[in-house]
């Protein structure tokens, strides 16, 4: 009987840390070198460090560039279809001086990439021989803009054409992954999160069922008796609760006879 109570104990002990391993979860940050931006949704993409960029916000607006140089005119929507003059399932499209309409991106056919540390974060589409990157920028204002990325050439015409633009929007900033899940985003597989939850709630179920099997089996236990370490949880409410007053206190013993 010694013995069964010495393993329900550590048993019980070692459930509680688990229980705390988990709630004390690590902070984790964009300080890892060589990150990629993974594609979760076509205008979403994610860090391994848990951040990344939504934009989500913007699928109602579609952005337009009118080049008055060139004269040429660009529309994008980088979560879904543009507006006219853009066909069907087309995201980005140009419009020339002669009227004609060059799809540029077909929706589905974004890919994400990044420029290391804190690096900015690219939007990229081909059609054909045309290759358009858009730099994600993330600026403190209200409305979102499409411009020309003054960085880069405007055209590359070397092997192929290449449009470099610049999207700035408060929706550019890195955000926590987590913010990207709501109603209509479905994360696929489970977190590491609940699988560690569920072996834990495992664990303890596999201990109680064969600890209550011990128990009435060698000591003829019955009832509540069955249950492994039953004082310990009998008392773990009033325990609970006392460590909730020994933190509201400022984690100050409480006065001793002698201190009155």
């Amino acid at each position: 009987m010694p013995i069964l109570n010495k393993m329900s104990w550590s048993l019980s002990t070692a459930f509680v840390v688990l229980v705390v391993m988990e709630i004390q979860s690590p902070v984790t940050s964009l300080k890892h070198k060589n990150v990629i931006c993974d594609k979760l949704e076509e205008c979403t993409c994610g860090f391994p460090t848990g951040e990344g960029v939504n934009l989500t916000a913007l699928t109602n607006s579609t952005l337009k560039l009118n080049d008055t140089d060139s004269k040429v005119v660009f529309y994008f929507n980088p979560c879904t279809d543009a507006l006219s003059p853009c066909p069907n399932n087309s995201v980005i499209c140009m419009v020339d001086d002669n009227n004609t309409v060059l799809d540029l991106g077909s929706k589905g056919g974004a890919s994400f990439t990044s420029q290391g540390v804190y690096g900015p974060v690219f939007m990229n589409y081909e059609k054909e021989d045309i290759a358009t990157e858009i730099q994600l920028d993330c600026v403190d204002k209200v409305e979102s803009t499409l411009s020309f990325n003054e960085n880069y050439n405007r055209f590359e015409p070397i092997l192929e054409v290449k449009y470099h633009l610049l999207l700035q929007s408060p929706e550019a900033c890195f955000r926590p992954v987590e913010e990207y899940y709501s109603t209509n985003v479905v994360r696929e597989g489970i977190s590491s999160g609940a699988l560690f939850l569920i072996v834990v709630l495992v664990l303890w179920l596999a201990y109680m069922i064969v600890g209550a099997a011990a128990n009435h089996f060698i000591s003829g236990a019955t009832g509540f008796e069955m249950i492994p370490n039953y004082e310990f949880w009998r008392s773990l409410p009033d325990k609970l609760a006392d460590g909730a007053k020994f933190v509201a206190n400022g984690c100050r013993p409480p006065p001793s006879y002698e201190q009155i």
